[in-house]
């Protein structure tokens, strides 16, 4: 089982203010045989997040 993360900082590209603090993200949640799940299951999710 593996859960990989890829954060961008958006306030790193040149039209984005510096203070903007708004994250753009996705996790994979992928296993194989894991618990009652047979063969190999992908699971993504999309997520936001602001750092204060």
């Amino acid at each position: 089982m593996a859960e990989p993360q890829f954060w961008v900082n958006l306030d790193k590209f040149d039209r984005i203010p510096d203070g903007f603090n708004l994250s753009a993200g996705t996790e994979w949640e992928i296993s194989s045989n894991f618990g009652i799940m047979n063969g190999w299951k992908w699971m993504p999710t999309l997520a936001l997040k602001w750092t204060f």
